[in-house]
């Protein structure tokens, strides 16, 4: 068997191992029966390969290969904030604050020209990330988030409704650890409303930093009236 895969470097590999999953392609018959793995050697014989005795696999078995090709959830410290942590996902919250914003103004929008760059308080937030994808979502307490918490759209010109964040050109953290949280963090904050995005909440976001930026109504917390689940 030939097999071509791109690994970014030249090297030699040789097939060890085969997996075999049986089963059916529909589990309707009955009585019902779960599928099963072996596992294999593979056996060369010169220009010639063929399959070993076979072995069940266990789940066990299975925890160590994934250990093996790199999916297994590293061993960290997680500080209170975290509260999903995966081999390729992290969700983290982060309380209410106050940081700068830049809005861009591109459109000629005067208002937007007068608000860039001022600091504006931000409401708790809802962040994942999922390899170089990121979601956020505002919370509508300023406390550690339970499985009953309600959501709601970050107030950002760059998340969609449904919590996705067009990254355009943030500066995306190579490490994929708990300890990268604040890198994400800072990047979309200094990023977060340079490229609006067309939505149904743009009236309340607007509505929103105009509260916050106007000097005749200062506000030191975000008006959570303004935004929608």
């Amino acid at each position: 068997m030939n097999t071509c895969v791109s690994i970014g470097s030249s090297q030699e590999f040789r097939l060890s191992r085969v997996l075999l999953v049986y089963g059916k392609s529909s589990y309707d018959g009955f009585p019902y029966r779960h599928p099963f793995v072996t596992m294999h050697e593979v056996i060369h014989e010169g220009e010639v390969a063929r399959l070993g005795t076979g072995h069940l696999v266990t789940p066990r078995m299975l925890t160590h290969l994934m250990n093996d090709l790199g999916q297994s959830t590293p061993t960290e410290i997680r500080p209170e904030r975290v509260l999903v942590r995966t081999a390729n996902t992290i969700v983290w919250w982060k309380p209410a604050s106050q940081a700068v914003m830049f809005f861009s103004d591109r459109s000629g929008d005067a208002m937007l020209k007068k608000l860039n760059g001022k600091r504006f308080p931000h409401p708790p937030l809802l962040f994942k990330v999922n390899s170089s994808n990121l979601w956020i979502r505002a919370l509508g307490t300023n406390q550690r988030p339970t499985a009953k918490s309600a959501l709601h759209i970050a107030p950002y010109w760059n998340c969609y409704d449904n919590g996705s964040v067009c990254t355009g050109t943030m500066r995306i953290p190579r490490e994929n650890s708990v300890a990268a949280i604040e890198d994400w963090e800072q990047s979309f904050s200094e990023a977060s409303s340079l490229m609006p995005v067309e939505q149904e909440s743009e009236r309340h976001i607007r509505e929103a930093c105009w509260r916050c930026g106007n000097p005749s109504r200062p506000s030191h917390v975000f008006p959570s009236a303004t935004w929608s689940r």
